[in-house]
């Protein structure tokens, strides 16, 4: 009813911060969808913003990329609507490295973009970097340009989310290696 909100907002981000980061996704996904459904009951803005914006994340971690992308575009339209502005740079970052997954270049940069603004209007400037990070591979792949993997491993060190620079390895190396075979000793140096 009206009143959960406050407790799909907890399971929204206990299944996405807690179980997902954990790598129990299974666990993640299921608690992220009762968030969902508490938030849809409750008609809390906020509650939608961030249950959505994180199950959308639970999802990007089950391999669901459709279903996130769903999911991330709502949550970061609540979170516009309310002037959310650290969730909701934070769902614009994942949405658009879902996107750069897709093929979809130019729309995951404008939506990193838009994730890097939101989270330096929001102070968090450990999400800025990260986003700025990420930006700078894609549009180095957009544009067929070399990467310097020694500077963003020493970037990658100094991000302030130490708990999702695996994550953002893991990102860069692929996005590194579907540019073209030769950059395969530059992904593992990465990933080092």
């Amino acid at each position: 009813g009206k009143g959960n909100w406050g407790t799909a907002i907890m399971k929204s981000w206990t299944s996405a911060r807690v179980f997902g980061l954990l790598g129990k996704i299974g666990a993640a996904y299921r608690m992220g969808q009762e968030a969902v459904r508490m938030a849809d009951d409750s008609g809390d803005i906020m509650a939608k913003a961030e249950s959505y914006m994180h199950f959308g994340f639970d999802c990007y971690l089950m391999g669901l990329a459709d279903e996130a992308e769903k999911y991330l575009i709502q949550g970061l339209d609540y979170c516009r609507k309310i002037n959310f502005l650290g969730t909701g740079g934070f769902a614009a970052l994942v949405l658009g490295m879902i996107q750069h997954d897709q093929g979809k270049h130019e729309l995951a940069e404008m939506n990193i973009e838009e994730g890097m603004r939101m989270s330096e209007l929001a102070q968090m400037n450990h999400w800025r970097n990260f986003a700025d990070i990420v930006l700078t591979v894609i549009r180095a792949g957009m544009h067929e340009n070399d990467v310097d993997t020694d500077a963003l491993r020493g970037r990658i060190q100094r991000n302030g989310v130490r708990h999702f620079n695996g994550w953002l390895r893991r990102f860069l190396a692929g996005s590194i290696m579907n540019k073209s075979g030769r950059y395969v000793h530059e992904a593992e140096a990465i990933l080092q």
